[in-house]
């Protein structure tokens, strides 16, 4: 559809990222360059209001569809939900839980080499100063209030390249915990845990996790 002269596009929670930014710059739809090189599916950048090089998910979206089991399903629009760093969520609350199945972007019209120029820059930016090709979640912690690199008080602290169990913290970006092989989900817990930990020691900052984390 169209709006004000956006258009308007609904994508389903389950497409990958990176197929979508294909498809966008294939039709000539503007506004999602910015995560070019980000991992994951929509549904996950979504709810991980996920961003880079000035923009991130709440910028383009229009509306979600939600399920929760106390209201079922539902679409909100914009204004109903929230979209902050690294943070989404309902602003009715959506308890006990909610899950995206899908969502309309916003997206403006462009030229398709316009869009393709924009990515490729992003993603070689990205390749200079963190480990895209390695097997990650993307940064493991969010930066901490007052402008403060997650990245570089990792370093700080030591872990730029600690291993555990075939796990590690990225020697081209501390921020990124990358599994070498056969690396393991306790180990991936253990070192996040104990790098919270150290950080904390030295400059008295709780680091948050930007991934979500299921521990049973």
């Amino acid at each position: 559809g169209e709006d004000g002269g956006l258009r308007l596009v609904r994508v389903g929670a389950g497409v990958k990222l990176p197929r979508l930014l294909v498809w966008c710059m294939k039709h000539g739809l503007s506004g999602l360059e910015g995560m070019a090189g980000v991992p994951g599916d929509v549904g996950g950048a979504v709810a991980g209001n996920a961003g880079a090089h000035g923009m991130d998910m709440g910028t383009v979206l229009r509306s979600v569809d939600v399920f929760s089991p106390d209201r079922g399903f539902r679409t909100l629009g914009r204004e109903d939900v929230r979209c902050e760093y690294r943070f989404f969520g309902l602003k009715d609350g959506g308890k006990p839980w909610f899950a995206i199945s899908g969502i309309v972007l916003a997206l403006r019209p462009a030229g398709p080499e316009r869009i393709r120029k924009a990515l490729r820059d992003n993603i070689e930016r990205k390749l200079r100063v963190q480990p895209v090709r390695s097997w990650s979640a993307g940064c493991v912690f969010k930066n901490p209030p007052g402008g403060m690199s997650a990245g570089k008080l990792l370093d700080e602290a030591g872990f730029r390249g600690k291993r555990l169990g075939g796990m590690c913290f990225s020697e081209i970006h501390a921020n990124f915990l990358v599994n070498e092989g056969k690396g393991s989900a306790d180990a991936a817990l253990e070192l996040i845990r104990s790098a919270q930990s150290a950080v904390w020691e030295r400059f008295g900052i709780q680091l948050q996790t930007e991934v979500k984390l299921w521990v049973f």
